[in-house]
């Protein structure tokens, strides 16, 4: 027997208006439940449901049940209306009036009230909306970014709505300000917003301000001296964060913070000198929370040489792998030094360097280990490859030299060092690991650089025929700007759009690793940088709100370039089997998925910071999986290893060679596409000594 509960029922009707140029829709969608009043003061009270309302003459009419509902009114391409507690009586109507439909995004949202707050009032708090802005964006940009923001209250039922959001990537806060009685800790979410939808938001608690108490076991840091601290919350932009609070502790080797937001934080415990020896996530709790910090470190005694003989007054930088603490030293007349080290498995890239000798040299992956460990303290020797690079820089037609100008090496696959010419522009680079690298000089009066020059060093030789020609920056100017429907550029810029350049290489042996990269200010409008001698380059743009998409530029011209970009991106993952991955160690799946190549006409790879894209978009990171998501719509191909395949042109046929190595498929707008790497010829990259 099946039972149907029969409401009696009401009509809900209005008349509608767009704006000049827009089409009234066909019909609606009322989405529609019952109001906090009617589920108080009724036995019963109807479901949560949905009509569908035709629209005939400018005007609506909805059968719903009667009670008193809250409205959602939805037509497709317009911001949706929202109503509370319209009592429907049955067999009557109730008249909405005259309603503007208006195009566009918007945001929504509800707010929490805290639980134990005896005087609040919803008229105290409001939400403000700003465009996310990225670190680096220089202070006048940022202030036009700024400009841009929107506000809304919040109403009786902690609902708030803002009108009017263009699409892009923006910091949402609500904020309660009481005139007179306690304030509570704003709340604060980031908010990816897309042409013509609307976000959103789960409820948003608003938590009584917290104060951190933080007691940290050695009183001091090695040297005797109170510790740095540092309290650090994510930023509104993914991969980036600011500094909440900071100063210095006690002789006890106690710190206080107050006034802060409920949440996690990063802590940071340094130096004086600003040598981080102590990083950790935190959750900070509303009202008092107390958190115990453990620093553990070991006593080391390091002697550097080069060609058997010491290293004198050398900077001895030791910089955690995959982590932020960062330690410096320097050797005394023997070439020792004398250091205390945080130890328990943390593993370090080493980076020594001593001007005067031209000794620029890089360990990668120590840590100390049981052999080096002589009654409760480390002995190590650090022999440099007794290499030697040199080379001089250069400027204008008569080879005019440049003191002064700073040498970058590259190392592959890590970071290398910096050295500077003399005056008569020539420089002399020791202590480089044997094998390939790559050379760039730059100077900074005149802001002239020269193209990424690949040598390699050899052990106990001198590679001596290094010439770096300055040139002047080659500029590329464009706009980013929303797609029209056809597909053509509109008129309507996209703010805070990143873009990147994967430069093709002089001598055709694989992309150069400088990576030219820019954002577009708040018109859509960017300007980048690209060195001297550029033949071509991919640029991949990252538009908040927007799909990836890619552009392929030949020798910079002066004309500016119009990108328009879409909304109807899609998902991509790039899994890997097990015959892949059962080889593969957790740390190692980094390495892995670094060596494997997307293509869409062209090199799409995730060193286009596109693991922060996906951070952004709420993608949590994989080991064993690469998700990349709103990429522009067409065929994708994944391969596994850079070979070939980064140099695919557009359109173009898999070679016979790839066809094992690679798959392929559609990626529709909205959709989602999963690829599967073959397994043909992987190998693990094995473990690493030192």
């Amino acid at each position: 027997l099946l039972e149907l509960r029969a409401w009696p029922a009401g009509w809900v009707e209005g008349g509608l208006l767009v704006s000049r140029g827009d089409e009234l829709p066909s019909s609606l969608a009322l989405r529609f439940e019952a109001s906090p009043e009617a589920t108080s003061s009724l036995p019963q009270s109807p479901p949560k449901s949905a009509a569908s309302c035709p629209v005939s003459a400018s005007r609506f009419r909805c059968k719903v049940p009667a009670a008193s509902l809250d409205l959602k009114l939805v037509a497709d391409g317009f911001v949706p209306l929202y109503f509370w507690g319209r009592p429907v009586q049955a067999d009557a109507e109730v008249n909405l009036g005259s309603l503007y439909l208006r195009s566009g995004s918007s945001v929504v949202g509800w707010v929490e009230r805290p639980a134990d707050a005896t005087d609040f009032a919803w008229d105290e708090c409001s939400v403000e909306l700003s465009l996310a802005v990225a670190p680096y964006v220089d202070e006048v940009e940022r202030e036009r970014f700024a400009a841009v923001r929107a506000t809304a209250r919040v109403n009786e039922r902690g609902f708030f709505q803002v009108l009017d959001v263009a699409p892009g990537r923006y910091s949402l806060t609500v904020k309660h300000e009481p005139v007179k009685h306690e304030a509570f800790a704003p709340a604060r979410a980031t908010v990816q917003v897309a042409e013509g939808t609307e976000v959103e938001l789960g409820p948003m608690s608003l938590e009584r301000l917290a104060t951190l108490t933080l007691r940290i076991d050695y009183q001091t840091d090695p040297y005797l001296e109170p510790w740095e601290v540092k309290l650090y919350e994510p930023s509104s932009q993914p991969g980036f964060s600011q500094l909440a609070a900071g100063g210095t502790a006690s002789p006890e080797g106690h710190f206080q913070a107050a006034g802060l937001t409920p949440g996690t934080y990063s802590l940071s415990v340094a130096t004086a000198e600003g040598a981080t020896w102590h990083r950790e996530a935190i959750e900070v709790f509303p009202g008092e929370t107390t958190h115990d910090v453990s620093i553990k470190f070991r006593r080391l005694e390091g002697h550097v040489t080069i060609g058997g003989e010491p290293v004198p007054s050398a900077e001895v930088i030791f910089r955690e792998v995959n982590g932020e603490r960062q330690i410096s030293h320097r050797t005394n007349a023997e070439g020792r030094f004398y250091a205390f080290l945080a130890h328990g498995g943390v593993r370090w890239d080493l980076t020594i360097q001593q001007p005067e000798l031209d000794i620029v040299a890089r360990f990668e992956d120590f840590r100390v280990r049981r052999r080096h460990v002589v009654e409760e303290h480390a002995v190590v020797d650090f022999e440099i490859p007794d290499t030697t690079v040199e080379g001089q820089v250069l400027y204008g037609v008569d080879q005019q030299p440049v003191p002064g100008a700073m040498v970058r090496v590259s190392l592959e696959p890590g970071a290398g060092g910096v050295e500077y010419a003399g005056p008569d522009g020539s420089f002399r680079i020791r202590g480089i690991e044997p094998g390939e690298l790559q050379l760039r000089a730059y100077d900074e009066p005149t802001s002239r650089r020269s193209q990424v020059h690949r040598v390699v060093a050899t052990a106990g030789a001198v590679t001596d025929d290094v010439t770096l020609f300055l040139g002047d920056d080659l500029r590329v100017l464009g706009r980013v700007v929303a797609a029209g429907e056809d597909g053509s550029p509109s008129d309507q810029g996209v703010s805070g759009a990143e873009i990147v350049a994967n430069l093709d290489s002089l001598d055709g042996r694989g992309p150069s690793s400088f990576v030219p990269r820019t954002l577009s200010d708040i018109d859509g409008v960017f300007e980048l940088a690209l060195p001297p001698g550029t033949r071509g380059a991919w640029l991949t743009i990252l538009p908040p709100g927007f799909a990836v998409t890619q552009r392929r530029i030949e020798t910079p011209s002066d004309e500016p370039m119009l990108v328009p970009v879409v909304s109807e991106g899609g998902t991509l993952k790039v899994r890997y089997p097990e015959a892949i991955t059962r080889s593969f160690k957790p740390s190692q799946f980094e390495r892995l998925k670094q060596a494997t190549v997307v293509v869409q006409h062209a090199l799409l790879a995730n060193r286009f910071s596109l693991g922060s894209w996906a951070r952004g978009h709420g993608v949590s990171d994989r080991v064993d999986a690469l998700e990349i998501p709103m990429l522009e719509p067409g065929r994708y191909l994944a391969c596994h290893g850079e070979g070939p395949a980064s140099h695919l042109e557009r359109g173009a046929e898999l070679p016979p060679e790839l066809r094992h190595h690679c798959v392929s498929g559609e990626l529709a707008p909205y959709g989602e596409l999963e690829l599967t790497v073959p397994a043909v010829g992987v190998r693990s990259p094995g473990r690493r000594s030192d």
